[in-house]
């Protein structure tokens, strides 16, 4: 019998990360009332690696819901070119697993000297990220084994969900939430029909739309990890600007539409693709497939907000499971380690 890899066991875990950070949103609302008394007037996220691809979807539901720009941050501004930084009215998040990196480190002690109120979401609360920040929330994912974020991503996810609702003052129902997540991992097989279709030698790419865009990053970014080759994860609205032009019938590509959303911002991008692959595998809702190409039912919650968080599960679990079909340990890739220190 083969042994289960640490990194499914962590993504079966997200049932109860879920779990008990839905018990812990009283943390969250005393944050969200020392910004709102703040005034905020603009956000920047840092981040790196997975927690990048996570500051995306916090970006779009800040902006979407709140209507306050924000900007994803360049740390090397501070760690590399020692720049000053003026940000007054503005609300700097470090999103980090570890919280360990210098350079997120330097970049919130130069947005609190420039004026600015910072917020730190980790996985480790005595971190130097989480001791240098005004305010901290802690991802409560317990430690992850494999190398490789996996229930620690769906709790970033799923805590800037809560965090700009409750910002805003609107509520969400998701007290079926950990149901739900604990229904697609019960429902996810084998994907053979998704690895039939796939291999270390196609060329892959994974597309999303707003709130989906992090995950077809995520979902690029765990299977270069996991399976040691080189796959984009986009914007569909950018990959019409020039990269398409790469697309042959060899290409796979995934394509991210959670439930709840709608399906025109994807329409010009699919229509374009079908006259280059036949090689679609959609993720999440797959009204829009047509006959051959490959689904993977995700989310029944119809909000496309927290179908975007479970979702999450499912590019975690194809990474995990395709890096097993290529004899490859998904627990320890090659040349990597838990975390990296960047400058």
């Amino acid at each position: 019998m083969n042994q289960v890899s640490k990194m499914e066991l962590e993504i079966r875990e997200i049932p109860e990360v879920l779990e008990r950070l839905l018990e812990s949103q009283a943390e969250i609302s005393k944050v969200v009332e020392k910004i709102k008394s703040a005034k905020v007037q603009s956000v920047m996220i840092a981040a790196r690696g997975t927690s990048d691809n996570a500051a995306h979807f916090l970006k779009h539901l800040i902006e979407v819901e709140l209507g306050i720009p924000v900007g994803l941050a360049s740390p090397s501004v501070v760690s590399i070119y020692k720049s000053d930084l003026n940000y007054k009215k503005t609300l700097v998040i470090a999103l980090s697993q570890s919280g360990q990196s210098p350079d997120l480190v330097r970049y919130l002690e130069a947005a609190k000297k420039g004026g600015g109120m910072t917020l730190a979401v980790t996985n480790n609360e005595t971190s130097p990220l989480a001791d240098v920040s005004d305010n901290h929330l802690q991802l409560r994912a317990e430690k992850e084994f494999s190398i490789a974020a996996t229930k620690s991503y769906t709790a970033q996810l799923f805590i800037s969900l809560v965090l700009v609702h409750r910002w805003k003052g609107s509520e969400l129902g998701l007290s079926n939430l950990k149901a739900e997540s604990i229904r697609i991992l019960d429902s996810l097989g084998s994907f053979e029909n998704i690895f039939e279709s796939i291999s270390t030698k196609s060329s892959i790419v994974a597309l999303g739309r707003g709130y989906s865009y992090g995950n077809a990053k995520e979902l690029a970014l765990k299977i270069q990890e996991t399976s040691l080759i080189a796959v984009q994860g986009m914007s569909a609205a950018d990959y019409l600007h020039g990269p398409i032009a790469a697309v042959n019938n060899d290409t796979r590509v995934f394509i991210f539409r959670p439930r709840g959303s709608s399906p025109d911002g994807l329409e010009k991008s699919v229509s374009r693709l079908r006259q280059k692959t036949k090689n679609l595998i959609w993720i999440g809702e797959s009204l829009n497939a047509e006959s051959g190409e490959l689904s993977v039912d995700g989310s029944r919650i119809n909000n496309e907000q927290i179908s975007t968080v479970l979702d999450s599960i499912i590019l975690q679990m194809i990474a995990c499971k395709f890096a097993v079909k290529n004899g490859l340990n998904p627990d320890f890739p090659k040349g990597l380690s838990k975390v990296t220190l960047t400058l």
